[in-house]
């Protein structure tokens, strides 16, 4: 293999490993250690949490901690003594942590953090008209993240986060979304790179947003924090956000391959500057990488499943079933039968007809890191938004066959429901659940596809398959938006069980720590 420099970006990309690396090495400290009491219960009533919310796996941990600072911490007012440490038994009870890995000195810092922000939020509300609990979602969900950090090693993913950023800032052709002001174009693209490539949520983008000053200008610290979450919240989900989302996912393949390479191989620091050892390593991970997408595919499948289920036994014990015996006199059993199987039964036969990349796909990949990370002949990247259709009268045309689709789906589902005897409240539960259900089913297969970089050909019988399916899934992804915005099985949940539950535990603790101290008094 022909031997080639670095480039400027990925000299940028070795010496922030290097970095990393240093600090990583730094001298461990006496560790905390954590009793085991109640932590089956801990970690059995996550599992329903995060089924019930349905997540990204690598967000539990900081949502986690997002739910014990709502629960204990005052804004405004003192973080009392054993925050920290209640907080480092309860993420161990749950097996985010493993036992004796904190350093005691994360203690303090932890701390430090929460009582920095409680203070901040004061501070915030004293001089800015900031509503409540818009004020109390950006402190709790940007300490959650810098709390995390303290108990989770990140240095690696904060190079990686830069490098990305950084790359697409270069590389992404900013006439392709007309005129856009320079601060809004930098911090929709921000949002656009850690919803795409790191599936990052509001609460991890605040953060890092605030910590890379975006846009800083000549604003005062607590005027930034105030004007960067604003930012945040209109950005996070914008149209420009989605556009430049779409783009960068595209072609985010390669790129979401490097950052698996780099967290899977030792000295990636050294291997980089050598092209003839990467390559054999990034060949090696599509392969890896493949076969898991694979598995989260299917734990995919059965997270949905079981989130589906979950939800669906709680609406039909509280509407459906109440309904038919108030209002039919008796439960009508066929339409809950399918209203309780189908949904379930549907999401699976979507995420099994899902298939994965292939060797043509690693060496396009293996193509586009080398012109990212070493000097060739080859003209620098360009990454454009594609028109598909550009003819104005044909987009016209598409659009009102379009929503012939919408109109036609619907249609044909009411005559189906309407000869199975659904009645308006059992049809309309079928015809939540299969929007959500073909809109998750979506999401499964676009995740399976994020390590393409190649167009797919597609067949007929998928084209009329989307035909049909794309106005559920748009209803799906409408639903889903808004059900994550008010998730009532979550609400009853945190309120319901997590709550006293958390609280009996941590009282159950203390009981066996005085019993201990007394036993060793005789």
């Amino acid at each position: 293999m022909q031997p080639l420099g670095l480039s400027a970006e990925g000299q940028k990309l070795t010496t922030g490993l290097e970095g990393a690396v240093a600090q990583a090495a730094l001298p461990r400290e006496d560790m905390i250690h954590i009793s085991g009491v109640g932590g089956n219960l801990y970690f059995a009533y996550e599992q329903l949490r995060n089924a019930a919310e349905y997540g990204e796996r690598h967000l539990l941990v900081r949502r986690s901690i997002e739910r014990f600072l709502r629960r204990n911490l005052r804004l405004r007012g003192e973080v009392y003594g054993e925050f920290a440490v209640e907080l480092i038994s309860e993420l161990t009870q749950a097996r985010y942590l493993k036992n004796d890995t904190v350093p005691r000195s994360t203690i303090g810092r932890i701390n430090a953090i929460a009582k920095r922000y409680s203070q901040l939020s004061g501070a915030v509300r004293t001089a800015y008209s900031v509503p409540q609990e818009r004020l109390a979602n950006w402190t709790y969900q940007a300490a959650s993240v810098e709390i995390e950090h303290q108990l989770v090693l990140h240095a690696e993913t904060d190079v990686y986060i830069d490098f990305i950023y950084q790359h697409y800032r270069e590389h992404v052709d900013p006439d392709t979304f007309g005129q856009v002001n320079e601060e809004i174009y930098e911090i929709a693209l921000y949002c656009a790179v850690h919803r795409s490539i790191l599936k990052s949520d509001i609460a991890t983008i605040r953060y890092y947003a605030l910590v890379a000053r975006l846009g800083v200008g000549s604003r005062s610290s607590l005027e930034y924090f105030v004007w960067i979450n604003e930012q945040t919240d209109q950005f996070y989900q914008s149209p420009l956000t989605n556009r430049m989302g779409r783009l960068v996912g595209r072609y985010g393949a390669p790129l979401r391959i490097l950052r698996e390479v780099l967290l899977s191989s030792p000295e990636t620091e050294k291997i980089l500057p050598d092209r003839a050892l990467l390559m054999p390593r990034v060949v090696s991970e599509c392969q890896r990488q493949y076969k898991l997408t694979r598995e989260k595919l299917n734990e995919g499948i059965i997270r949905s499943v079981l989130f589906i289920f979950i939800t669906k036994v709680l609406i039909g014990l509280a509407i459906e079933v109440p309904y038919d015996l108030i209002v039919l006199g008796a439960i009508s059993w066929t339409p809950l039968s399918i209203n309780l199987i189908f949904p379930p039964a549907y999401m699976a036969t979507i995420g099994l007809g899902v298939r994965t990349p292939g060797k043509r796909n690693t060496e396009v990949i293996q193509s586009y890191l080398t012109r990212i990370l070493y000097h060739t002949d080859d003209p620098p990247l360009r990454y454009r938004v594609r028109k598909r259709v550009s003819s104005p009268s044909l987009v016209a045309a598409f659009n009102t066959i379009y929503a012939v689709a919408f109109l036609v789906s619907f249609s044909i589902l009411v005559y189906i429901l309407g000869s199975l005897g659904f009645n308006p409240v059992n049809g309309t539960i079928f015809f939540v659940f299969i929007s959500v259900v073909s809109f998750f089913g979506f999401r499964l297969s676009q995740s399976a596809r994020e390590l393409e970089i190649m167009d797919r050909r597609r067949s007929l019988f998928s084209v009329l398959l989307d035909f049909f399916s794309t106005p559920f899934i748009r209803v799906g992804n409408w639903l889903s938006d808004k059900y994550s915005r008010i998730n009532v099985v979550t609400l009853i949940l945190d309120l319901a069980i997590e709550l006293p539950l958390k609280t009996s535990l941590r009282v159950v603790q203390q009981w066996a720590g005085f019993i201990r101290d007394k036993q060793e008094e005789l």
